[in-house]
């Protein structure tokens, strides 16, 4: 197994790759950055300008990299999958352009964001242009059996249609302090699993790999990593985030850590809900400081972290019925780095001991 940074910290713009790749995965990934070079290369020059430094550099490229592992239980050829993973990390970044619009992010990755830097109109055609440009490419991948060409631009549309209806759910949802554990659930599901789940299913339908299989994993591991981001919204520091923390706090989108504090019935638990609800939704810097405080005492971030525990073990049960190779190998480190990563954030809490020694 490729070895799984178990004590990385989170920091320096997002969380780093939670495990060490593979010459394999190294050349996929390389091979990715060439061709989304070579796509903005060919876009008007004020296209190029905008989008060069916000699509190449210091991604993770994670949804790729599962496009790339999970085409390796079948027979396809890598021309097919560098395409599939060029689509995800189009629509991918997209979806940034639009949810720091929304969340009036200020920077991601340590940098502006683009509606900071070129104002929202810019960034929402930005978007607009990535998800255009992910349609072109995925009918004009390397021939593939009709029937086949078929199920991949289906996965892909299906995948776009969920992120749109997860995103205008939460959005809908904004400042609802008595929002259901169940329907956030159902939110990330579609706004951000959908994306794991297809770039593995895509991947298994363009190589005749075992497409429910890795579709399952990949839903599933859509859902640990969302949660694990929710986490270090509210246990991050501004240094390690490369953005301000408590961000879903600040614009009312309340996730599984705020919710889980919210539905207990302690003092610190009350005094959120009574923050929450009496300012709509809508903190002022001081206010949130306290919110996340509140959280934090509230037992919140452990509630999670205990969650995403399951949802781990849920998802290398679906790798279980896959061949043991590299590629295996490979995305059950990503899980362990994922839970590691997850236990260093939660360390630093007194009340979390139990989850980070787990």
């Amino acid at each position: 197994m490729n070895p799984v940074v178990e004590s990385a910290p989170v920091t320096g713009r997002s969380a780093p790759l939670p495990v060490a790749l593979d010459a394999g995965s190294r050349a996929f990934l390389d091979r990715l950055d060439g061709a989304l070079r070579s796509l903005l290369d060919a876009a008007p020059t004020e296209v190029r300008d905008v989008l060069l430094p916000r699509l190449t550099g210091d991604g993770k490229r994670l949804r790729p990299l599962l496009v790339h592992l999970a085409g390796a239980f079948g027979d396809g050829t890598v021309e097919h999958l560098v395409g599939i993973g060029l689509v995800m990390e189009l629509i991918h970044t997209a979806s940034l352009f639009h949810d720091d619009v929304m969340d009036r992010s200020e920077t991601r990755r340590g940098r502006p964001t683009l509606h900071q830097s070129h104002g929202s109109e810019v960034a929402v055609f930005a978007g607009a242009y990535l998800l255009q440009e992910a349609i072109h490419v995925v009918h004009h991948l390397p021939a593939l059996p009709e029937a086949t060409a078929v199920g991949v631009r289906d996965a892909v549309s299906r995948a776009a249609l969920d992120l749109c209806t997860g995103q205008l759910s939460e959005i809908l949802h904004i400042g609802n302090a008595n929002l259901e554990a169940t329907e956030h659930w159902s939110t990330i599901e579609r706004k951000t699993a959908s994306l794991f789940e297809a770039s593995c299913r895509m991947a298994a339908l363009a190589t005749n790999g075992p497409v429910e299989t890795l579709s399952a994993f990949g839903h599933r591991f859509g859902v640990l990593y969302q949660l694990l981001d929710d986490v270090r919204d509210v246990a991050c520091t501004e240094a390690e985030l490369g953005k301000a923390p408590g961000s879903d706090l600040r614009s009312g989108t309340y996730t599984l850590p705020i919710l889980s504090a919210l539905a207990t019935d302690d003092e610190s638990g009350r005094a959120l809900r009574l923050l929450l609800t009496s300012r709509s939704g809508k903190l002022a810097p001081p206010e949130l400081d306290r919110a996340i405080e509140l959280l934090r005492a509230a037992g919140g971030i452990e509630r999670a972290l205990e969650r995403s525990e399951a949802l781990g073990r849920s998802a290398c049960a679906a790798l279980a019925e896959l061949p043991e190779n590299g590629a295996r190998a490979e995305l059950e480190a990503l899980v362990d780095g994922l839970l590691a990563q997850a236990r260093h954030v939660a360390a630093r809490f007194t009340n979390l001991g139990k989850v980070a020694s787990a």
